[in-house]
């Protein structure tokens, strides 16, 4: 969605600096919560072998109402979809593989 889009144009230098050392290799998880957040709301789990083709599937497949409610976990570390965002648009994407993933 546009608010997240633009959230991620002015995320912080040092945020940014990171994202040059993400590894897109890694494999990644992906949550998307369904509905408005609150305890006991099911959320849809997904797992890919590299994390961009996380970032690609949840930019370009994933429904924009559902954006909203994303997070990306590589590692230990836990992203929403901003900075998702952030990364996708800092690498060209066809940096980011093809898309081979069913929706």
């Amino acid at each position: 969605n546009e608010i997240d889009k633009k959230r991620a144009q002015t995320l912080p230098q040092s945020r940014v600096g990171a994202m040059s050392d993400f590894d897109y290799d890694a494999p990644a998880e992906v949550y998307v919560s369904v509905g408005k957040p609150r305890q006991g709301q099911p959320v849809n789990y997904r797992r890919f072998e590299r994390s961009a083709e996380a970032i690609r599937f949840t930019v370009e497949v994933l429904p924009a109402g559902k954006q909203r409610g994303v997070a990306m976990e590589v590692g230990d570390q836990r992203f929403e979809f901003a900075q998702i965002y952030a990364f996708y648009t800092s690498h060209v994407p066809s940096t980011i593989c093809e898309p081979n993933v069913d929706v």
